[in-house]
């Protein structure tokens, strides 16, 4: 879970660490903050430059240089709250500069940007003093919010060693109830002293209802009563906490949450209570399942387009004569098969016209529709596999009737023709391809590829029967299939 949420490990930390300020505040006279600079390290020109456009953009005051030795020139002038380093990958180099500016300057905000995978990224958060690390490609939205936040952290650390205690209080209460996610504190008595208005959306109890009442009041489900005592013991003991859970609103849904508490010690180091972020996570456990489902459907269709690409390559060398005869059949099949799966994608793959299937697999006579090219039948949304099948057998036909049939003579005409018919109290879809005006047909001496398609591989596929007759006035082929196995609705679904 941790190496898919850097950035909201990131800022939740950040947030986190503003969080407890609050409950360490005392107030005194308020001095005139300023807000401070970025001091950016790296090299090269892109994409780093346009990350400095875009900071500039948002009003940040940044310096640029090179190398490290030229960051600690700058350094002690004072005037940086954040430093931003931009690497390619994620070298030692890289990370001894993180460490050598913490401990020169332990209040100073540390961002790292680097391509690297989430891995690497969570072990160097967790081995180095970085406070943030964005892994490219980064969205705007996310770098101007790490360093909002960063720089925030740093006003606040500031402001509080320089008895500037009552803004920073105010700034810290306006994060608080600004925040998306709840912030929530209790004290060594596991009794609730802080709600914000993030949490009273995430449980649907109002902070009136919650403070002053028991953690284990707010959910008393046994499960997570005793999950709930095993972290708790962890922060007595002084040590953060990190886990997911499962919550129970008060309308009785549940959400899934992922929570991170720290202790909040007094200055003797011991520990007064706790602080929690809790994340509602339920959107982002439902995108994981999806893409989990849409990885498995792709494996599941890429292994059935590979068998028939398969087949098509042993069919189409087995009964072609030379490699020059292999290779241009082999390559209009897939591109015929191409065409169906372009369709396809256009709807995240949930079906096909059958009309623009058509007209797709006979892209090549477009200009004879209506003319030599005749359809009938209402549009119905095939299924993928239906899609699939009887896009190859149309492809083969019109192949064969450029070649050899209708399609080959100015006076010939093909008429397709399709309808949804009850037989047997079951639903079946009956679909004609018929030639007229051709050259007089011969039977093929043997079945290739394309009669075999025609002739038995389309209607097996579909649970029904197809058939394709070399009638001496032009070839017909038939599909007869249940309709069940073939369309997805009765008719195509609004654009």
């Amino acid at each position: 879970m941790a190496t898919r949420m850097s950035y909201t490990i990131s800022y939740a930390r950040n947030l986190e660490r503003e969080a407890h300020a609050i409950f360490r505040m005392t107030i005194e006279k308020p001095m005139t903050m300023q807000i401070p600079k970025i001091l950016v390290i790296g090299q090269g020109r892109s994409p780093r430059t346009a990350k400095l456009d875009l900071l500039k953009q948002a009003k940040f005051e940044l310096d640029h240089v090179e190398t490290a030795q030229d960051a600690f020139e700058h350094l002690p002038s004072g005037a940086y709250g954040l430093v931003l380093i931009i690497s390619d990958g994620l070298d030692v180099k890289t990370l001894e500069i993180c460490r050598q500016v913490k401990q020169s300057y332990p209040k100073m905000s540390v961002l790292v940007i680097a391509n690297v995978s989430p891995e690497i990224q969570f072990a160097a958060m967790n081995d180095y003093p970085i406070d943030g690390f964005l892994a490219e490609p980064i969205a705007p939205l996310s770098l101007i919010a790490n360093v909002q936040t960063l720089l925030r952290l740093n006003l606040c650390e500031t402001a509080s060693s320089r008895g500037d205690a009552a803004k920073l209080n105010a700034h810290l209460e306006a994060l608080y109830a600004a925040s998306i996610d709840a912030i929530v504190s209790i004290d060594s008595e596991d009794t609730i002293t802080s709600w914000n208005s993030a949490a009273e959306r995430i449980s649907g109890y109002t902070a009136d209802q919650i403070i002053g009442q028991k953690l284990n009041d707010v959910d008393g489900t046994q499960e997570a009563q005793a999950q709930r005592r095993q972290y708790l013991q962890h922060l007595r003991e002084g040590e953060p906490i990190e886990y997911q859970a499962i919550y129970t609103r008060k309308d009785g849904d549940q959400i899934e949450v992922w929570i991170k508490a720290a202790p909040i010690k007094a200055e003797n180091g011991k520990t007064m209570g706790a602080t929690f972020v809790i994340r509602d996570i339920t959107a982002l456990k439902q995108r994981e399942q999806h893409v989990h489902f849409l990885m498995r459907e792709l494996t599941h269709r890429s292994k059935n387009l590979l068998a028939v690409i398969q087949a098509m390559a042993r069919q189409s060398l087995s009964h072609l004569n030379s490699p020059e005869d292999f290779v241009t059949r082999f390559s209009a099949r897939l591109s015929g098969l191409a065409g169906s799966h372009d369709l396809l994608s256009n709807v995240n793959w949930e079906g096909a016209s059958l009309v623009d299937l058509i007209r797709s697999q006979l892209r090549h006579y477009e200009d004879r529709f209506d003319e030599k090219i005749h359809i009938d039948g209402p549009d119905l949304f095939l299924r993928p596999e239906a899609a699939q099948n009887i896009g190859i057998a149309l492809h083969e036909l019109s192949t064969n009737a450029a070649k050899y049939g209708a399609l080959s003579v100015p006076d010939g005409n093909v008429a397709i023709s399709w309808k949804l018919k009850t037989e047997k109290d079951i639903l079946r879809l009956q679909m004609t391809w018929q030639e007229k005006g051709g050259p007089a047909v011969d039977p093929p001496s043997r079945k290739g590829f394309g009669h075999i398609v025609m002739d038995r591989i389309t209607g097996q596929a579909l649970s029904g029967t197809s058939r394709a007759d070399f009638n001496p006035d032009g070839v017909t082929w038939t599909l007869d299939v249940p309709a069940a196995s073939v369309v997805l609705e009765r008719e195509k679904p609004p654009a």
